[in-house]
């Protein structure tokens, strides 16, 4: 199976997508959840971030910094930009309180890989959100991967050391709230 996540078919896909995201309940629900979990006053770094939608559901207290390398999705973005590949890109340690990778794991070839490389960045927590692979079969062609809870958690186990693991699933999705 190859892999459909390129830079040009993400453009298009957020060309197309921006106004059904908005209208999907289950998208909603994902973004209030994961909103909820993060303090005001903080700093949020929300990689792979496609048009930012989640910025609409945090408290406007937060300091929010959108990254992706789709040119089309991140015009949307309200806060600061980062325009790049995650998988290249130099980051300090430490540099968010919040690091999001919200719907990206299912998406890459090495997702043990993205979670270390992402990790470091954060200063209190990452959050970790995937469609939960018991809504059915996955026909999503940029999905390279699925998941149940408990092979989220073993994934992001393996590939980094958090203090506590907090495992939330509303809807169709799994999020996982990583604690430093």
């Amino acid at each position: 199976m190859s892999n459909h996540n390129t830079v040009e078919n993400w453009d298009k896909k957020w060309i197309k997508m921006k106004e059904p995201m908005e209208k999907d309940c289950w998208v909603k629900i994902r973004m209030k959840t994961v909103a909820s979990l993060i303090p005001k006053m903080t700093t949020v770094l929300d990689v792979a971030c496609g048009t930012g939608y989640i910025e609409e559901f945090l408290h406007s207290q937060i300091d929010y910094t959108g990254m992706d390398f789709s040119e089309e999705g991140i015009r949307h973005v309200k806060g600061r930009k980062i325009f790049c590949d995650i998988r290249i890109i130099k980051m300090p340690e430490r540099s968010y309180d919040t690091v999001l990778a919200m719907e990206i794991v299912e998406h890459v070839d090495d997702p043990g890989e993205l979670i270390k490389r992402i990790a470091p960045w954060a200063r209190n927590q990452v959050i970790i959100t995937v469609p939960n692979d018991r809504m059915g079969p996955d026909k999503n062609v940029f999905h390279v991967a699925q998941y149940s809870k408990e092979s989220i958690v073993k994934l992001i186990e393996d590939s980094y050391t958090f203090k506590k693991i907090n495992v939330l699933a509303p809807g169709g999705n799994i999020i996982c709230q990583c604690l430093k």
